[in-house]
C-alpha cells in the first residue's frame, strides 16, 4: 500500500469511479476496479459509484471495505483497514460515459 502519513495521521490514496447511466451491478464493480488498480499503481482504495447512490470501495485485492449498505458487515481485514487509516485522500474521480 501507498499509505501517506500526514501530521502524525495515515491517509489512503483512494480513487473514485462512477459508473455510466447504463451500467450497475457488482460484478461490474469488482471488474472496474481491478482494471483501476492496474492502471494506477499508487492508489491504496478505489470506490465505484453506480448513478442510484450505491457503492462500493475496495482493496487491491479484492476486499470490500466500504459499501452504502448500513447493515453490511465487514470482514476482519477490513476493519483492520479502516482501523489503521485516519481516512482517505482523493487520487481523483473518473465518469464513464
Amino acid at each position: 500500500m501507498a499509505l501517506i502519513e500526514r501530521d502524525g495521521k495515515v491517509f489512503a490514496r483512494k480513487l473514485e469511479i462512477f459508473l455510466g447511466p447504463n451500467e450497475w451491478g457488482n460484478d461490474l464493480m469488482r471488474q472496474v476496479a481491478r482494471e483501476a488498480f492496474a492502471t494506477y499503481a499508487s492508489l491504496d482504495a478505489v470506490q465505484v459509484n453506480e448513478h442510484a447512490g450505491w457503492h462500493l470501495t475496495f482493496l487491491r485485492d479484492g476486499t470490500i471495505v466500504g459499501t452504502a449498505n448500513d447493515l453490511a458487515h465487514l470482514n476482519d481485514k477490513a476493519t483492520e483497514f479502516l482501523n489503521s487509516i485516519y481516512g482517505y485522500e482523493l487520487a481523483g474521480e473518473i465518469y464513464r460515459p
